[in-house]
Order: C-alpha cells, then structure tokens, then sequence
C-alpha cells in the first residue's frame, strides 16, 4: 500500500513531466532556447567530463638542440610530483606521466638541477589522457650568459590547407635586432627571407648570430612544429639597443590562424631567474608580426612594448619593430 503522502508526490511529478513534455504547454517565446539547451547539454558532456584526468608529456631543455629532453626533472601539480624519466632505468627520456590533476585549468611546475624553474598552465579535460610539453631553460649563470629569451605556443604540429592537403607548419621565429648608434647597420637575428642583391633572388636564410663575437647574441634553439620552444641568448650586454619579437612565419596561408591566437608567450631570464613574461594579445587582428619587448643594453632597462604590426621586411637592415 502506497502511503498518502508518497502518493501525492508521484503525481505532482507526473504532472511536471507531461508539462514539461507537451508542445501545447511550452512558452512560444522559449522554444528556440530550450531547443539549443537539448542539443547543447549532450555536446557539452563529451567535450568535459568531471573527475580528475592524467596529464602527460616531455620536460624539454629549451636550449640545447642535442639534447631536447632533460631526465630526471620534477613535475608537480601541487603536492601530487612525478620524476621525468632518465633515459637509463626507464624510457624514453624526459616523458613525464601526472595522474589525478584536477579538470579545467591546472598549472603545472618543472625543476632541476641546472635549470630554472618553470610554470606551465595546461587545461585538463577530467577522465582523459591530456598533453603538455614544459620547457625548461638551462640557469644563466651556469650557462654563461647574461640574458636568455624563450617563446612557447600553441602545440597543434600543423594548420590543414582547408583547400587541399596540406598541412602547413605551426612555426613562430623569434627575431633579435641589434642597433649601435657607431654601427652602420641593424644586426638582425632570426630565421627570415633573405634578399640577395647579386643574384637577384630571395632565399630562406636562418642567421643564428654569434655568442663569441659580434653581435654578442645568438639564437639557440629553432623550432618548427608547435610549442617550440625557440631560445635566444644575450652573451655579453652591450652599449646598443636591442629589439625581440615573434614572427608568424605561414600567417596567410589558407587555414594558418593569426599570430593573436597561437596562445604565444615570451619569457625573458637574467641572472635573478624569470624577468618578464609576456602573453600575446588574442585581439591582434590579421597582422603577423608580434613586438614584444625592447632592451636597453647600456642602462639594462626593459621596455615592454606587446603591439602586433605588420613585419619588418626581411632584408631591410637599416631600421627595426616599432608599435604604432
């Protein structure tokens, strides 16, 4: 036998139901809105799901091309910590694997000897194996240098052609300019198009600069492929301006996203450890070219500039980024 009050219950509910079921009794005026909210909930499930999920990647030197993985580093969110693998006693070398982080937007913490501690913020889908390279940058002093410059970005390896095939690289060139006011000309360092007077013809041309001699800089790492990272080192601070920037190298191509959406950061290193750290604006509109900061080699001051502008081209040594 039912109780009184059980019973009243099953039919008040019964009664919400077939309200709510009936199209004679829905609002004219919401129909259209509850109809995206039914296509929207279920959409909204399979792309996150609540829970803690597993995170997982590879710890990075961001200096030494022959190198790439650096073993033995400790990744930590929070107190939950995990040791990359060494290379010798478990491989490969420099994978990490994080369990139990939490959903949504975690920041991740990298570390060892040698290195400069790092932040990494990730987004962690719950229930799901996510991905998440960290870079590390060698310690400058140990390193010998006096400034070290790195850009990371969006990890998508290749943007697809919508028209065709192709996949065109998801590759972002950091860009050094050299100003001496007793120099004849701009030293410009970066992987570019080069103009060559004599023959008349344009090549890509990847000029590293030099840490032993002039300009005192050098690019130290190149990559092309999504993330990076790409590292640019100051050997010795001279009496000149220097300018640093990002450039997109396949903006324009069909499918290849603005330099404003690749989610770019720049992040500068002395001595003291991190420095700066600049996010690239997402409202940068269709330009290809982000100036990110200036320095002052004679004074040591930083001036944050963080505009996206059209590109300096390639071969005109005489002038350097300005913002607008």
């Amino acid at each position: 036998m039912i109780a009184k009050h059980s019973y009243f219950r099953v039919i008040l509910l019964a009664a919400v139901i077939f309200m709510l079921a009936s199209p004679g009794m829905a609002r004219p005026a919401q129909k259209q809105a509850d109809a995206a909210a039914q296509i929207l909930l279920p959409i909204t499930f399979k792309t996150f799901s609540f829970g803690p999920g597993t995170v997982t990647g590879y710890v990075l030197n961001a200096s030494v091309p022959q190198e790439p993985y650096v073993g033995k580093a400790l990744v930590c969110w929070g107190s939950n910590c995990v040791l990359s693998k060494d290379g010798v006693n478990d491989f490969p070398k420099g994978e990490y694997t994080l369990e139990n982080v939490a959903n949504g937007h975690q920041t991740l913490t990298a570390s060892a000897d040698g290195f400069i501690t790092t932040t990494q913020t990730t987004f962690v889908v719950g229930n799901m194996v996510n991905t998440q390279d960290i870079a590390i940058i060698p310690d400058v002093v140990r390193s010998g240098v006096k400034y070290r410059v790195m850009v990371t970005w969006d990890p998508t390896p290749c943007w697809p052609d919508p028209n065709g095939t192709t996949c065109w690289d998801n590759d972002l060139d950091l860009h050094m300019w050299r100003w001496d006011s007793f120099h004849p000309v701009t030293y410009h360092i970066g992987y570019y198009l080069h103009y060559d007077p004599l023959t008349d013809k344009e090549d890509f041309w990847l000029d590293p600069g030099d840490c032993r001699s002039y300009p005192m800089a050098c690019l130290e790492m190149d990559a092309r492929k999504g993330y990076g990272p790409e590292t640019l080192a100051i050997k010795e601070r001279e009496p000149a301006m220097y300018y640093f920037g990002v450039f997109n190298s396949n903006q324009g191509r069909p499918g290849v996203p603005p330099i404003s959406q690749t989610r770019a950061l720049v992040r500068l290193y002395d001595k003291t450890g991190l420095v700066k750290s600049y996010q690239v604006s997402p409202t940068g509109g269709d330009k290809v070219f982000w100036y990110v900061f200036s320095l002052n080699g004679e004074t040591g001051v930083i001036t944050d500039q963080n505009c996206i502008i059209d590109y300096i081209p390639d071969y005109d040594t005489t002038t350097w980024p300005t913002c607008p």
